[in-house]
């Protein structure tokens, strides 16, 4: 069924259960159940894709997505996204890693995003994950789901 778990989040505001089911192998079930998720009208995901910004953003305790990228298995950004195929599983892993982040201590959050900014600035660029500390630390956290996952189908198959 097409935009089902678009469909669910427009309704409720949180993850559906199938997808809070994925995630909690890696966080609290306190922390899947806080997940918030708001899904941008159109007219503001066209400004997100002219920007250049990310399909999936996180501001607080809420992943914010472009419309479509929740049901990517059933659309074109496919395997990025997917809640299904490993790397899908371990990008949205990295995006709840933020909100786990932000939960933990929002004011060092906050701070490592302003100075991240600012270095990314001086380099030339306006979101360098390189710079970031909150993102280095999800993107290890990222690779380290995404290796288990992979390890895992390959001892299935």
């Amino acid at each position: 069924m097409p935009g089902h778990l678009e469909a669910w989040v427009r309704t409720h505001g949180t993850l559906p259960a199938a997808c809070r089911m994925i995630l909690l192998p890696w966080f609290s079930a306190a922390l899947v159940h806080a997940v918030r998720v708001w899904v941008q009208p159109r007219w503001l995901a066209l400004w997100t894709r002219v920007l250049g910004m990310p399909a999936v953003t996180v501001h607080g305790a809420t992943l914010v997505c472009v419309p479509g990228v929740l049901d990517a298995d059933e659309n074109v950004r496919g395997r990025l996204w997917s809640w299904t195929q490993p790397r899908g599983v371990a990008l949205w892993a990295h995006e709840v890693k933020h909100i786990e982040q932000w939960v933990s201590d929002p004011s060092a959050f906050v701070a490592h995003a302003m100075s991240g900014i600012t270095a990314s600035l001086l380099r030339g660029t306006v979101y360098d994950h390189a710079v970031i500390v909150y993102e280095q630390e999800a993107i290890a956290f990222e690779r380290t789901v995404l290796a288990y996952l992979l390890h895992r189908d390959q001892r299935k198959a």
